[in-house]
């Protein structure tokens, strides 16, 4: 796994660093806040979510979530 790979807690607070909270994200993506959650926690993807969050922290989207685990359910919600 790649070290720069960043748990839900460490981008929860690079996002309110910011200026965004979870539901902030989720009211400009057009997603629900739990849906944001679970990519966060890694147990959804979502590309519209996880874009949004890699351009608000100039990170790309890889280096933040890497690559799509087979067990893992993708949404474009």
């Amino acid at each position: 796994m790649n070290e720069r790979l960043t748990d839900a807690e460490s981008l929860k607070y690079q996002l309110k660093m910011a200026g965004y909270s979870l539901a902030e994200v989720a009211e400009k993506v057009g997603v629900s806040r739990s849906l944001v959650s679970k990519v966060l926690h890694r147990s959804r993807r979502s590309k519209k979510v996880q874009k949004f969050i890699a351009r608000q922290l100039d990170t790309p989207v890889d280096e933040l979530f890497g690559p799509i685990q087979e067990n893992m359910e993708v949404s474009d919600e």
